[in-house]
C-alpha cells in the first residue's frame, strides 16, 4: 500500500491560466539604459491573495520581452504564492521568456530562502541571507 509510486504531476498545460485584462506596468531602467517591464506583486501575498496574484501574472506569461517582478513591498507571504511564483517563472523560461527581480524585500526573500526556493525564483545569493534569520513558525 505505502510502496506504491505516485504518479506524476499533470503538465502544466492541462490547468492553463484564465486570462486577466493586463495592469498597467511601470518601467524600470536597466544598467544599460533601455527600459523593462516591472509587475509590482503588492505587500501581501497571504494564501488568499493566490488566485488573484495567479490571475494578475497570467496575460505576462507569453509576454516575450523580459520582465522584471517587483517584490520590493512584499510584507506578508504564503507557500502558495510563491508556488504560483514558481510556476509563472518555470513555464516563462520554458517558453525562452526572462522573468526576474527588479527589488525584492527581507520577508520575501527571508520565505523564499526557508523554502529553499531561491533558485527556482531566480534569486541571487546574498551576503544579507545569512545576516536576517527568520525563526521557523511552525
Amino acid at each position: 500500500m505505502g510502496s506504491e509510486p505516485l504518479p506524476p504531476p499533470p503538465p502544466a498545460s492541462k490547468y492553463p491560466l484564465k486570462s486577466a485584462p493586463p495592469r498597467p506596468i511601470p518601467q524600470v531602467s536597466r544598467p544599460s539604459g533601455d527600459m523593462m517591464s516591472a509587475v509590482p506583486l503588492g505587500d501581501d501575498l497571504g494564501i488568499e491573495a493566490a488566485a488573484d496574484l495567479k490571475q494578475n501574472l497570467a496575460p505576462h506569461l507569453a509576454q516575450p520581452q523580459p520582465l522584471l517582478l517587483d517584490a520590493g513591498k512584499v510584507q506578508r507571504v504564503h507557500t502558495a504564492s510563491l508556488q504560483v511564483l514558481c510556476t509563472f517563472v518555470r513555464d516563462r523560461q520554458q517558453a525562452g521568456h526572462s522573468t526576474g527581480f527588479a527589488d525584492i524585500s527581507h520577508a520575501f526573500r527571508d520565505a523564499a530562502r526557508l523554502l529553499g526556493l531561491t533558485a527556482q525564483l531566480g534569486l541571487l545569493a546574498s551576503d544579507n541571507d545569512k545576516e536576517h534569520k527568520v525563526e521557523n513558525a511552525a
